[in-house]
């Protein structure tokens, strides 16, 4: 195949068709036609052999090898949007954009107060679409769905840029009449923390925190007796 003979407006229909896993709404995201973008899907079938889309009992869904296909699409397009776009200075007093943001409540307890004080006064008319960030957080920056995630992270895809916002670390809090303090002189030790029932609150409801991945550097665990991706809020 010789790439000069090759359409690359296709990926750009092929990034909309594996983002929306629909062909009306790919052609609505597109602002195109619906017969259009079917035939945009038509030609990419034969380019690639491949279904790309196939329907299933859940609806459409991307062929193993489409969903190979979607991240390298979507960062090649990236690049030539970047490539391609006016070189100018982003100005915030005149600035109007929407920025979407992917963040954990408790990032966003702690930094958007600021962020939003600093917006009022600063680009006023910068305009923040705040979600919560999942456990598919990566794939939709990816998929140009979001513009920043803000969430503590291992190691990141090679094209993505990080910055360290702030350091925390952690603390327990525990009421001065529990039951654990009288049972050790009023002190809370690791020892007096790891023989408690403990409730783990996850964005998924499985897998562990920060608090048991430090435990378990040091060989040691603690009682789960609950797990959950759910807030209780007064409830504990």
């Amino acid at each position: 195949m010789n790439i000069r003979d090759v359409d690359l407006n296709l990926l750009v229909m092929l990034d909309a068709l594996l983002r929306e896993q629909s062909v009306t709404r790919a052609a609505r995201a597109m602002d195109i036609t619906q017969p259009a973008m079917s035939n945009a899907l038509k030609r990419l079938r034969k380019l690639l052999g491949d279904p790309i889309l196939v329907r299933t009992a859940s609806g459409m869904q991307p062929t193993a090898r489409a969903a190979q296909l979607h991240r390298p699409v979507r960062n090649v397009l990236a690049e030539m949007e970047a490539l391609i776009a006016p070189n100018r200075a982003f100005e915030p007093e005149t600035a109007e954009r929407l920025f979407t943001i992917l963040i954990t409540d408790y990032a966003a307890s702690i930094l958007m107060p600021h962020v939003v004080d600093v917006l009022e006064h600063e680009a006023p008319n910068i305009a923040l679409n705040i979600l919560s960030a999942g456990s598919d957080a990566i794939d939709q920056i990816e998929r140009g769905e979001a513009d920043f995630l803000v969430n503590e992270f291992g190691r990141l895809p090679a094209n993505f840029h990080q910055q360290r916002l702030w350091d925390d670390r952690l603390a327990c809090l525990i009421r001065a009449d529990h039951p654990a303090l009288a049972a050790a002189d009023g002190t809370l030790t690791l020892e007096t923390f790891l023989s408690q029932r403990h409730v783990l609150i996850t964005q998924t409801g499985v897998g562990l925190s920060r608090i048991d991945e430090a435990l378990a550097d040091r060989g040691l665990s603690r009682r789960i007796s609950v797990l959950t991706r759910t807030s209780f809020g007064r409830l504990w």
